[in-house]
């Protein structure tokens, strides 16, 4: 892995996003000097390059120095106004959100509607996936992650640790190959 410096003192760190190799898939990440502009005189991120093969890598720095940035521009929520970002050699700088088999996630909050287990199922639910099926893969995500006892419980009553851990669990269940991670482990007690 390569990973050059940034604007904003953007350097490689720990656990502000991973990279996902889904069902055993190997997938390629690259940005070739990515650029973020919010306007003439405010740079969200410049000249960031680094490629990483089925592995992970965390982004770290300062209030302001790009973080988010770089995580919107890889999730496609945020325009690219220089540079590349290649996914398995594909280029995507104008591919919407949904045409990336990537997730965004930020600052561990569920959406809150119902159940735990509902939370984990919708986005399962919404791309087309039979109930019995998503359920499934819920109990097993919840199981990976430490939550298995709190699907029925309402994602409203838990506490900021558990929420954390079932967005953990939203992400296991979907299985995307880029999962973008922002702000949600930092609630979960180290158990070692």
């Amino acid at each position: 892995m390569n990973f050059s410096r940034g604007s904003g003192g953007l350097l490689a760190a720990r656990r502000v996003w991973w990279y996902n190799d889904a069902e055993g898939s190997q997938m390629k990440l690259e940005l070739k000097n990515v650029t973020k502009k919010y306007d003439l005189d405010t740079l969200g991120i410049e000249g960031v390059s680094f490629c990483v093969e089925n592995g992970t890598i965390g982004v770290a720095g300062e209030a302001g120095a790009g973080k988010f940035t770089l995580l919107g521009v890889i999730g496609g929520i945020l325009d690219i106004d220089g540079g590349e970002l290649l996914m398995d050699g594909k280029l995507m700088n104008d591919v919407p959100p949904a045409g990336r088999d990537a997730l965004l996630v930020s600052g561990g909050k569920l959406p809150l509607r119902g159940s735990v287990e509902r939370n984990l199922t919708y986005g399962l639910r919404l791309r087309g996936m039979r109930k019995d099926e998503a359920a499934a893969r819920a109990r097993e995500a919840a199981e990976l992650a430490g939550v298995s006892g709190l699907l029925h419980r309402s994602a409203r009553s838990l506490n900021a640790e558990e929420r954390a851990r079932a967005e953990i669990a939203r992400i296991a269940a979907r299985r995307p190959k880029v999962a973008l991670i922002n702000d949600i482990c930092r609630e979960i007690e180290d158990e070692s």
